[in-house]
């Protein structure tokens, strides 16, 4: 992730203003910059941050878009926080899970290629050794299929008779 927040100016038309890129952005962008791994920031036209409310409509358009990560029961018992001591806790324990899903991710996201890398060499591997086999057998079979080679056929059939240097038929 990285250090320095993507800055996003939000207009009072609703719009977005991705300030690195120079182009507006939907929320749906935003989010592909998010899942890249960016952080964002974002911030009202009197300079006031509201990436809080931003990253929420995200998740509401996910939701209501058919994606729903948070079931009604999970929402129910969310909004019933609000007002309550646990609140303070169960953020905490939210946030921590998600911490550790994400180093998990990442520890995953680094062995994978790896571990393919490692699979993929010792199948090229036996795959290689598989087909030089395969060639191997094939041209045996090819050449006893065409019989000896001309010369091989004619050593066969000729004999040479030794001290005169003369062949004799077989």
């Amino acid at each position: 992730m990285a250090d320095t927040p993507h800055l996003i100016r939000k207009y009072s038309s609703r719009r977005l203003y991705d300030v690195a890129a120079s182009r507006f952005v939907t929320l749906a962008e935003l989010g592909e910059i998010i899942r890249r791994g960016e952080n964002v920031r974002v911030v009202d036209g009197r300079k006031h941050d509201v990436t809080r409310s931003v990253l929420l409509q995200i998740l509401t358009e996910h939701e209501e878009r058919g994606e729903p990560l948070l079931s009604s029961d999970m929402l129910h018992e969310i909004v019933r926080l609000y007002g309550n001591a646990m609140r303070v806790p169960f953020g905490r324990y939210l946030e921590d899970g998600l911490g550790l899903l994400r180093k998990q991710r990442k520890a995953l996201n680094e062995a994978l290629p790896r571990a393919f890398h490692d699979v993929a060499l010792t199948t090229m591997n036996h795959l290689v050794e598989q087909q030089a086999t395969l060639l191997k057998q094939s041209r045996e079979a090819l050449l006893s299929l065409l019989g000896p080679a001309p010369d091989d056929a004619r050593a066969a059939t000729v004999q040479r008779s030794p001290g005169t240097g003369e062949d004799k038929g077989a």
